[in-house]
């Protein structure tokens, strides 16, 4: 079992049906532990980050900036409370990526062989900037391919 799944969230689809996933492992098994979900969003639009961080329904109430990872731009995520318990019960949180770590952490990935898009670099950005914290093994899931990006 992974110690902790680091994922892109716009919406916080993705995350929201691995946390889900892990649940009914888990409860089927007894024996395992629901990973860590660390949820990552650009910083320049990261409400979920804000509810995470925040614990208020006004955190919800963020701008919408420019981001190469389009992937995770999202205003106003539909199930940003539900993401956010999902989160939390992992013992798992959000982490919101400055716009000048995702082009270093896409070189990065590119140079050992992963052609992504920005979208998936934003998770490299944080697994970067955080990996000493997290249980391993550590999953870092990349979403997309950089034939769709420029």
């Amino acid at each position: 079992m992974p110690g902790a799944i680091v994922v892109p969230a716009g919406q916080g689809g993705f995350l929201l049906g691995l946390a889900r996933g892990f649940d009914a492992l888990c409860n089927v098994h007894n024996q395992y532990t629901i990973p860590m979900m660390i949820g990552v969003q650009a910083w320049s639009c990261a409400p979920l980050w804000a509810l995470c961080a925040a614990r208020d329904e006004q955190a919800r109430l963020v701008t919408e900036g420019e981001t190469l990872a389009e992937g995770v731009l999202v205003r106003d995520p539909l199930r940003g409370d539900v993401v956010r318990a999902a989160v939390l019960r992992s013992r798992g949180f959000m982490v919101a990526v400055d716009e000048k770590d995702i082009m270093p952490a896409l070189n990065s990935l590119a140079r050992l062989g992963f052609y992504v898009e920005p979208t998936s670099a934003i998770a490299w950005a944080a697994l970067i900037q955080m990996v000493d914290k997290l249980p391993d093994p550590i999953v870092v899931i990349l979403t997309g391919s950089g034939l769709k990006y420029g």
